[in-house]
C-alpha cells in the first residue's frame, strides 16, 4: 500500500480524479526546502520536504509573483483523511 493512503479505495478515489499520487519517503528531499512546519510532509528534523515531488498552484488568475502560489501538496499533520 502506498503511504497516506489507508485503504485501497481511497487510492483509486486518487487516481480517478486524475490528480498527481505523491509518495512520501519520510527522508527529506533536498530538492525541495520548505519551512511550513504544520504539513504532514515536513522533515521535522530539517527545513525540507520529504515528499519525492510537489504540485505548485497558483492563486490567482495570472500570477505575477511567488505571494500568487502555493503549495497545492500541503497536507496538516492533524488531517485525520491522511
Amino acid at each position: 500500500m502506498i503511504e497516506g493512503f489507508k485503504d485501497p479505495y481511497q487510492l483509486e478515489f486518487y487516481a480517478r480524479k486524475g490528480d498527481l499520487i505523491m509518495l512520501n519517503n519520510k527522508e527529506k528531499n533536498p530538492s525541495i526546502q520548505c519551512v511550513v512546519e504544520e504539513c504532514k510532509y515536513h522533515a521535522n528534523n530539517a527545513d525540507y520536504c520529504t515528499l519525492d515531488s510537489i504540485r505548485v498552484t497558483s492563486t490567482t488568475k495570472n500570477s505575477q509573483t511567488s505571494e500568487d502560489t502555493e503549495c497545492g501538496s500541503f497536507i496538516a499533520k492533524g488531517d485525520k483523511f491522511f
